[in-house]
């Protein structure tokens, strides 16, 4: 009976040592069971945070201006060379109501002095030179949707150093003829990423554009503004009741569309409306640029006439010192344009 509980007692022995050595490989597997998926899920962390940072910080990209390769982390996608010959504005004394550059000591333009617009102030990153022009065509008509990514840290860095305090933006709308036809808005997109960068809510159909108008590039200030009677509508006029609005466009030129939205706002009760674009047109030196176009016209006039006058007349001495005189007095009133 003895030797019958000794050998009972010996199996229960086995049985538990079995049953130990059983859980500590069993717990030994979880062990490394968890580690190998702790190991894969730090394996995918890091593989979605490159992504990531590939994403936000692409290891090599094209300048969006030149097209050359470029290496270094650039938010702006702009190499360097590009970057220092940038038309930026803020290097310029420019208008304090329409952010357009200016060469007078004055603080405000002739244009705003003449008749104050109902935004409070616009301000922009680029002045539209010939280079600026290519980017936004692309932009707008080549179906460069990238560039709003950015073109909007561009404008962030604008919005960040100027004295801008908005509610909402409001984007500059496209009809619906126009936005088929494009399939995008580009004031949109840039409005959508500016307002992630600085972190203040966008209404994008707040203001909505309910005919077709003809485009304003063609047309002369005056014209403008009667093209765009009647072309926009608030959607929710309780939304713009007592706030500061910003509108975002991609360029501002003569200012027509954007005044003419600024206007409805204001008149729907908004209490201030803030204005940021990518570019402004130079209205001085498009001014100047007619002026001498109309002053050339008036040369290549003069100097037609004289050819026609005297091309095939044999000239007299007095007729001569008289031609003379007369290309004289051209040279010396273009030289004088001139200097002007």
């Amino acid at each position: 009976m003895k030797d019958k509980n000794n050998n009972n007692f010996d199996n229960l022995k086995k049985q538990n040592h079995y049953l130990i050595i059983k859980k500590k490989e069993n717990d030994n597997k979880r062990k490394a069971t968890r580690k190998n998926i702790k190991i894969l899920l730090l394996t995918k962390i890091e593989k979605l945070r490159n992504f990531i940072s590939n994403q936000l910080y692409p290891s090599h990209f094209s300048c969006i201006f030149c097209g050359e390769e470029i290496t270094k982390h650039n938010q702006y996608n702009t190499c360097e060379k590009c970057y220092k010959n940038l038309p930026f504005i803020k290097n310029k004394q420019i208008c304090l109501i329409c952010g357009s550059p200016i060469k007078s000591l004055a603080e405000i333009c002739e244009h705003c002095y003449n008749k104050r617009p109902y935004y409070n102030f616009a301000r922009a990153v680029f002045e539209f030179d010939s280079e600026i022009s290519k980017l936004v065509q692309a932009f707008k008509y080549n179906n460069s949707k990238y560039l709003f990514k950015p073109l909007s840290f561009y404008m962030a860095n604008i919005y960040k150093n100027n004295d801008f305090n908005c509610d909402f933006i409001v984007p500059v709308p496209l009809s619906k003829e126009k936005y088929t036809e494009r399939g995008y808005n580009q004031s949109l997109l840039l409005a959508k990423q500016l307002s992630y960068r600085i972190n203040i809510p966008i209404k994008e159909n707040l203001v909505v554009k309910i005919r077709q108008t003809l485009s304003q590039t063609m047309l002369k200030s005056s014209e403008r503004k009667i093209n765009l009677e009647n072309a926009y509508e608030v959607t929710n006029r309780k939304e713009i009741k007592n706030k500061t609005i910003l509108i975002v466009d991609d360029v501002m030129t003569t200012g027509s569309t954007i005044n003419t939205i600024s206007k409805l706002l204001i008149n729907y009760g908004a209490k201030e409306i803030q204005v940021l674009t990518l570019a402004k047109t130079n209205l001085y030196k498009t001014k100047k640029e007619t002026q001498n176009k109309q002053f050339l016209n008036l040369i290549f006039d003069k100097l037609e006439k004289l050819e026609i006058k005297y091309k095939n007349k044999r000239l007299k001495r007095k007729e001569l010192k008289t031609l003379n005189k007369q290309l004289k007095s051209i040279k010396e009133k273009y030289e004088k344009h001139i200097k002007e």
